[in-house]
């Protein structure tokens, strides 16, 4: 039946029976080895449409090296059966071939608050008259949510190759990050980074400020800040893990930046939520979890069952779609503040 599909040649009869089985090829592997289905489908094509066309094109003289065709409308009728045919057979599976998955995760203190130092901004009036926040660890009072937690797919343990990265996200993305210097605070305090990517430096303040970024994988960068100033930066490469980033002129001023080569980095909210979407389903990813005030993330609780995150790792194998990985509560003694 398959054969039908293929036009048949008097001159060449091996022809036929060899682009049959090279058919015949594609619709096996479309079950067994998806990656190859393009490949047998190209080759199709190259040993049946390609002679056809190059048989009609060529003058006369040239036409004996090509194997004669039937009629063209006969051709046209068959190929038109087998692209339908072959398109329910295996196209819907290229097209499954990877699906995406969303993440929600939500952090919560296990205990009391601790009490941070208060933040001394004497030194420059105009700071002195603001109300600053220490923010090494930001818990909400009443449901204890924990802010500026950061939790990623680990790169050291997770390779992502290309097609495990979704199409929409694979580009270095064309935005730029902003970390401003707004009433003596580095805002936002965590800045995620793809590498590659320019981070604008601005200065809203009536004050000078510098930036100071502390790397290692890309080389140091301190620039004075001017009031309604901006610099910018270009880092070129991922980092191990989240870095400061300080102000000299006022010490008390830090954030954190999050440099990677992939996009799936989170960082809570003031409510304790994480979202991060597009990831890959189907496939066990390492997660980390960070936070500037850690102490050890080794134990924590999931929905209330004790689980163990040696060096805050979790791998996880997420299904297509939504995923909730439910609320993870950690005790007060986990952290350094």
């Amino acid at each position: 039946m398959i054969a039908e599909f293929i036009p048949r040649t008097d001159a060449a009869p091996g022809f036929a029976s060899q682009s049959s089985l090279v058919v015949l090829l594609a619709i096996v592997n479309a079950r067994q080895s998806r990656a190859a289905q393009p490949v047998l489908w190209i080759e199709t094509i190259e040993k049946t449409v390609f002679p056809y066309t190059m048989s009609r094109l060529l003058p006369a003289g040239s036409r004996g090296i090509f194997p004669p065709f039937p009629s063209l409308g006969d051709f046209i009728m068959k190929w038109t059966t087998l692209v339908a045919f072959l398109t329910t057979a295996f196209l819907p599976a290229m097209a499954q071939a990877q699906d995406w998955a969303d993440v929600t995760i939500k952090f919560v203190l296990d205990g009391d608050i601790p009490k941070l130092t208060p933040l001394n901004a004497a030194a420059d009036p105009v700071c002195a008259a603001q109300s600053i926040p220490n923010e090494r660890l930001v818990v909400d009072e009443k449901s204890k949510a924990i802010a500026n937690v950061v939790f990623m797919v680990d790169a050291k343990q997770t390779k992502l190759p290309a097609d495990k990265i979704h199409p929409s996200l694979k580009d270095v993305p064309d935005v730029k990050p902003v970390l401003d210097n707004v009433k003596c605070q580095f805002i936002p305090h965590i800045l995620p980074i793809r590498a590659g990517q320019t981070v604008e430096v601005k200065n809203s303040d009536s004050t000078g400020h510098n930036a100071k970024f502390v790397f290692f994988n890309n080389e140091e960068w301190n620039q004075v800040i001017p009031t309604n100033g901006t610099k910018q930066i270009q880092i070129k490469k991922a980092e191990s893990g989240p870095s400061k980033v300080e102000c000299n002129i006022h010490p008390w001023m830090t954030a954190y930046h999050v440099v990677t080569d992939h996009p799936y980095v989170g960082v809570s909210a003031a409510n304790g939520v994480v979202k991060i979407e597009k990831l890959p389903a189907g496939v066990e990813l390492t997660f980390k979890l960070w936070h500037e005030a850690q102490n050890k993330f080794d134990e924590v609780t999931v929905n209330g069952k004790a689980d163990s995150w040696k060096k805050g790792n979790v791998k996880f194998t997420l299904k297509p779609g939504d995923n909730d990985l439910g609320t993870v509560t950690i005790k007060p003694d986990k952290f350094k503040p």
